[in-house]
């Protein structure tokens, strides 16, 4: 008889995306996506946000 060790579970995502752009650095942009990524998580998991939306 085979014995499972695997579980369910729950998973969520949120992902948060920024455009790099020619006025940007590479802090910048993942400043961008981090504060989209955190937009994300606080709308409600399992979301896309684009830093673009949040101007």
């Amino acid at each position: 008889m085979a014995c499972s060790i695997w579980e369910t579970a729950s998973i969520t995502v949120s992902i948060g995306i920024a455009t790099f752009t020619q006025d940007d650095t590479s802090t910048s942009l993942l400043k961008k996506a981090d504060k989209a990524l955190y937009l994300s998580k606080e709308i409600g998991r399992n979301r896309v946000t684009q830093a673009m939306d949040l101007t």
